[in-house]
């Protein structure tokens, strides 16, 4: 099996954090060290299901591993501990945007993104928040450009190309200003990549299988056209990476053929050498006189890690292969079921004709976990989270009347003066089994477990518990019934 996107990689003095898209979203993990047998991170990214299969971005600062990635309403970014630890996020921090890409700094960056609009900018800080309102670099009507971004000192650069366009785009931030240069090339380009070393950038432009290498100064402009990077005859060759050895530029690029890593030095003081095995897609680097290439396959609800070292000159190869384990694995198939059972319930809410279902106004809230709803007799949430032990813990709140607003459930100061009329009136208690009876009835119409009815003002809070939620026109049909229930009074 092939892997079928780039992963991302940081790798330098706080250690080796790498970040992918997987069968359950956007990952990131990060190993102290390169011989660490074990992540001192692992971890699930954002709201479950409402991503896009777009690589995250990571990268450190001196308040922690900051990774930015994809959901349906734009770029996301949270600030993580670097041992798995606290979270400052998540934050929306471009909206809209669709394909993004990072040029990271000392403690900032800058985040770039690209939409049907075209490609916009922001500045975020050591924390990954926003530090002034995003910019618009470029507009076009059109697919999203494939991003890939670099820091010139402290000049944000960004690469951008539209797959099978003969040209390829440099947009440069720096201070809030920005400028845009477009490059005409002579064939079609389908990728490009973008390192950088000071105040110059190599920019890989990949087409029909060929890479060439142009270099780029501040302002986005070219210093040197785009050459032919490997010999003539090397082969087919894919995801090409660029590094910087010391004094000179090293390209590394998969030999699809062959199945192997070729590393082509752009000076005669450099080494061309071999990695033995290369699978798809992946990320390089070099630190400390080793070059490092990072491939992450996803296996089941883990992942596969494949990790190559070799000295300068391509000696004392090492690789290590080893299982990166998923621990929110249980936590993200549940969250990700609930969020399409409540898209699903609000699809088929927007599409019921039925009786008094016209007037139904769903909304799904951005968590995924909350879906309002708003009709002729008033509000409703529904609510759903993983029970700790098993199944699903469900919530339905239920507020009658035009104006109604949903309150919250019972205080505390109500709950006691509920009890104290239960102790002491033979009718509040009588009130308060019917009520039980009533929402009992309703559960077992349901096929759930009723663990809790609560009643403030005009709202009656059902707490339920499922072994999973129902299909879409069951819990349709059974919200229904509830309303017409509570108009006639529990």
């Amino acid at each position: 099996m092939t892997l079928g996107a780039r992963p991302a990689l940081y790798l330098g003095s706080r250690g080796l954090a790498f970040a992918w898209h997987g069968p359950l979203g956007p990952m990131v993990a990060r190993y102290d060290t390169w011989s660490r047998e074990q992540p001192s991170l692992v971890r699930g990214l954002g709201h479950p299901g409402a991503d896009l299969p777009v690589t995250p971005e990571p990268y450190v600062t001196s308040a922690g591993l900051v990774v930015v990635w994809c959901e349906e309403d734009g770029a996301w970014a949270s600030c993580l501990d670097l041992e798995g630890g606290a979270e400052d996020g998540p934050r929306l921090v471009l909206p809209g945007a669709a394909r993004i890409a990072v040029a990271p700094r000392a403690e900032g960056a800058t985040l770039f993104g690209a939409d049907e609009l075209g490609i916009q900018s922001v500045e975020l800080d050591a924390r990954g928040a926003p530090l002034r309102e995003p910019a618009r670099r470029v507009t076009e009507t059109r697919a999203p450009a494939t991003l890939s971004a670099a820091s010139l000192r402290d000049e944000g650069l960004c690469v951008a190309v539209h797959t099978g366009d003969p040209e390829w785009t440099a947009l440069s931030v720096r201070d809030g200003a920005g400028a845009t240069v477009r490059h005409r090339h002579r064939r079609p380009v389908d990728d490009a990549r973008v390192r950088s070393v000071g105040g110059r950038a190599a920019v890989l432009l990949t087409s029909d299988a060929e890479i060439e290498l142009a270099l780029v100064g501040p302002g986005g402009k070219v210093i040197e056209r785009p050459h032919t990077v490997f010999p003539v005859g090397t082969g087919r060759l894919a995801w090409p990476d660029a590094v910087w050895v010391d004094d000179h530029w090293v390209v590394l690029a998969r030999d699809v053929e062959a199945g192997v890593l070729r590393a082509h030095p752009l000076s005669p003081k450099g080494t061309a050498f071999t990695f033995p095995r290369c699978d798809g897609a992946f990320a390089a680097a070099y630190r400390s006189q080793a070059y490092y290439a990072l491939e992450i396959e996803p296996k089941g609800d883990d992942a596969e890690l494949r990790l190559f070292r070799c000295g300068k000159t391509g000696e004392q190869q090492q690789q290590r292969v080893d299982t990166v384990p998923n621990p929110d694995a249980r936590a993200l198939h549940q969250r990700r079921a609930i969020r399409r059972s409540l898209a699903a319930l609000a699809d088929q809410l927007r599409r019921a004709r039925g009786y008094r279902d016209s007037a139904l106004r769903p909304a799904l809230g951005r968590e995924g976990s909350t879906l309002e709803l708003v009709d002729d007799r008033g509000r409703l949430t529904v609510s759903a989270r993983p029970d700790p032990e098993e199944g699903v813990s469900l919530r339905v709140a239920s507020a009658l009347g035009e104006e109604a607003e949903l309150e919250a459930a019972p205080s505390s100061l109500v709950r006691l003066a509920a009890w104290v009329r239960r102790r002491f009136s033979a009718a509040a208690r009588e009130a308060l089994e019917a009520r039980r009876a009533w929402a009992e009835a309703l559960a077992v119409d349901l096929g759930a477990r009723l663990e809790g009815v609560e009643r403030a003002g005009t709202t009656v809070v059902l707490d339920l518990h499922l072994d999973a939620l129902p299909h879409a026109e069951a819990l349709q049909s059974w919200l229904r019934r509830l309303r017409d229930a509570q108009t006639d009074g529990p």
